[in-house]
């Protein structure tokens, strides 16, 4: 741990975790699901078959338009309000600050709250289960349900650089 100490980061990142962050990781963690989409097109097509075909009758017509409705505007909603119920019930990450320090084979990620440091954690970049980088974000998952937002627009070094490092280290690494 010594060692690690010594090191000079590549490039850090500091990320508020507010309200927009976790709408903006809900949407992409929520619309790349491949079965959602799948699902939704299939009441699409449902509901323009329902309001085209006049052989059902008009009851099962209604009820196959609505159902096909409430799907389709819950699947875009969702993550919004996902989003409101994660920031509201999380009373660590709510308004909190991560700090992300890029080094040559690992990050290491500060956690501060009201400014002062509430924890920190360290991860070689080879235990990293996967990556997706957005224009805004880099959504560094720990594991296939808990991540770290690591925002790009706040950046202190040469984040092109560690890009390189994850993309040899990380398997999944996906941009968008």
């Amino acid at each position: 741990m010594e060692d690690m100490e010594n090191k000079a980061y590549i490039a850090k990142t500091r990320t508020k975790y507010d309200y927009e962050a976790i709408k903006k990781f809900n949407q992409v963690h929520s619309y790349s699901r491949v079965s959602g989409w799948i699902v939704s097109i299939i009441a699409l097509f449902i509901l323009i078959f329902a309001i085209v075909d006049t052989s059902f009758e008009s009851y099962y017509r209604i009820l196959i338009i609505a159902i096909s409705l409430v799907w389709f505007v819950e699947f875009l909603t969702l993550p919004i309000i996902s989003a409101k119920r994660a920031y509201k019930t999380s009373r660590l990450s709510q308004d909190a600050e991560v700090e992300v320090e890029y080094y040559d084979d690992f990050l290491k990620m500060i956690t501060l709250k009201s400014g002062e440091k509430v924890g920190e954690t360290v991860i070689k970049y080879a235990e990293i289960y996967k990556i997706k980088e957005t224009k805004d974000f880099m959504y560094i998952y720990i594991s296939g349900n808990q991540s770290v937002l690591a925002g790009k627009t706040n950046v202190e070094g040469d984040l092109e650089k560690v890009k390189d490092k994850l993309q040899e280290n990380v398997k999944k690494y996906k941009r968008k």
